[in-house]
């Protein structure tokens, strides 16, 4: 149970962390973040952090083009390669744009964000280590269960010409014991119904 707490509360942490470290990226992107960035929004099919729209929030297109206009833009890498038209990734949002219409099915960009895409990846190694967790524990509770049996097979080996095995409690009566008590019980009966005056 601890451990599962201690897992959700990581897991929340580490988000919170990548989705700061994807807007520093981002916000950084012309300087000395670019490939790094393109390499993330291409290899996870992703475009921002939570979608397209946060690089129209930032000023890096200006920044790269040495340019002073304020043209939504999206970096080439938010385009997606299964899309048949072409992508749109300049000019989002323009009234005078008239050759597409403005939406976002039709602008040919990842939809999603970079962040739910790293929360699926990271989950997914989450769920991976649980499932490992649990299966390594079965094999150690199996592995104790049979070193129980051994123990108590190998205990009784030498005391009767057959093994008894058992995990909980005391070793089973054999019929040889359950004879010899018997016979015990019944002469001891009989020496005490010897010994009474009669």
């Amino acid at each position: 149970m601890a451990l599962c707490v201690l897992m959700i509360r990581v897991y929340h942490v580490d988000l919170i962390g990548i989705g700061e470290a994807l807007n520093k990226a981002l916000n950084t992107y012309p300087e000395d973040r670019k490939q790094l960035v393109d390499r993330v929004q291409i290899k996870y099919h992703c475009c921002g952090v939570n979608d397209y729209r946060d690089w129209l929030q930032i000023s890096w297109y200006e920044k790269t083009k040495n340019l002073n206009n304020s043209r939504g833009a999206v970096p080439f890498s938010c385009c997606s390669k299964y899309d048949i038209g072409p992508c749109i990734h300049e000019g989002i949002g323009e009234t005078f744009f008239i050759s597409y219409k403005y939406e976002p099915e039709n602008l040919g960009l990842w939809k999603q964000g970079c962040l739910s895409r790293f929360e699926r990846v990271y989950l997914n190694g989450l769920y991976t280590l649980a499932i490992k967790g649990l299966i390594f524990g079965c094999f150690y509770l199996l592995g104790a269960v049979f070193d129980r049996i051994v123990q108590s097979g190998d205990s009784t080996a030498l005391q009767d010409d057959r093994f008894y095995c058992w995990v909980f409690g005391t070793k089973p009566a054999s019929k040889r014991k359950l004879d010899n008590d018997v016979t015990n019980r019944n002469m001891y009966q009989f020496e005490e119904e010897s010994d009474k005056p009669s």
